[in-house]
């Protein structure tokens, strides 16, 4: 298992377990970005992905259709 995942692992782990505060798992979340996604390039067909995954946390877009 390589490290990026392990540190999500983690991350999911401690979301779970609900013993952190939002800003907490926000900051696990930015750190993580930093360390394993900051690098990457952003493609033309990523910008769809990301406008997507941003109205989810504006809240503008459902996450589940029912």
């Amino acid at each position: 298992m390589s490290e990026q995942q392990i540190d999500f692992k983690k991350i999911v782990a401690a979301f779970k377990s609900e013993k952190y505060t939002p800003e907490q798992i926000g900051s696990l979340m930015r750190q993580y970005y930093k360390k394993h996604l900051a690098d990457i390039p952003v493609t033309q067909d990523d910008s769809e992905t990301l406008d997507d995954v941003s109205k989810i946390f504006d809240g503008k877009l459902p996450l589940f259709n029912h």
